[in-house]
């Protein structure tokens, strides 16, 4: 299965067999994310390949939740469309950072207490000590 990320670019490459053509052809990948929403990227067709860069996910799909979407590759040659072929794709961050243990202490806890002398008095005979 294909993977494609949120957070980084993802290059697809599709051969293609196309024979009795007289113009290069167009060919795009429409992503489908949802029923509702999908989004389609031109590809650029070179010697029978079709190159597609598809930029990271994560601005397109701010507010959905998903793991996997539908790719359908579409061709246009001579004024006829073509779906040469159909796949899904998972959708996955490409860097994942959790934590994996915690530790707490609270600023109460790490007061310290300071403790100040001082001499009252200069005459050594008028001071106590108990």
């Amino acid at each position: 299965m294909i993977e494609l990320f949120k957070d980084k670019r993802t290059d697809l490459e599709f051969k293609l067999d196309i024979q009795g053509n007289s113009f290069v052809p167009e060919a795009r990948l429409s992503i489908h994310i949802t029923e509702n929403i999908s989004f389609t990227i031109k590809g650029i067709v070179e010697n029978n390949q079709v190159k597609v860069s598809i930029p990271p996910l994560k601005d397109f799909l701010k507010d959905t939740t998903f793991s996997s979407v539908n790719l359908i590759l579409e061709v246009i040659a001579d004024q006829n469309y073509f779906i040469p072929w159909k796949g899904q794709a998972t959708v996955n961050d490409s860097i994942t950072v959790g934590v994996v243990d915690f530790q707490y202490e609270s600023a109460e806890a790490k007061k310290a207490i300071k403790v100040e002398s001082s001499i009252i008095s200069k005459n050594a005979s008028k001071i106590k000590f108990i």
